[in-house]
């Protein structure tokens, strides 16, 4: 299987998925990957099962790790657009 994932400037494969979960009622996969422990830079995606491969629903990204809490938040939103 490949993913969608953000390299900072584009969307590109990737086969490799970190901090994953599976929703098997909403048959959806979602990735957290976190820049530095804190957790406070990183990624955040959700992909959905369309019948023959997972499709990328959502696409979250902060890339400066500030001490400031990275949730998912509307402002780190990259896919789909804001």
């Amino acid at each position: 299987m490949t993913f969608s994932d953000w390299d900072g400037k584009r969307f590109v494969p990737a086969k490799i998925l970190t901090e994953i979960d599976f929703d098997p009622d909403k048959k959806t996969i979602s990735s957290f990957y976190k820049g530095r422990g804190t957790g406070d830079c990183g990624s955040m995606a959700t992909w959905s099962w369309t019948g023959s491969e997972f499709k990328l629903k959502d696409y979250f990204f902060k890339e400066k790790c500030d001490g400031r809490s990275f949730g998912g938040e509307r402002r780190w939103r990259i896919f789909p657009r804001r």
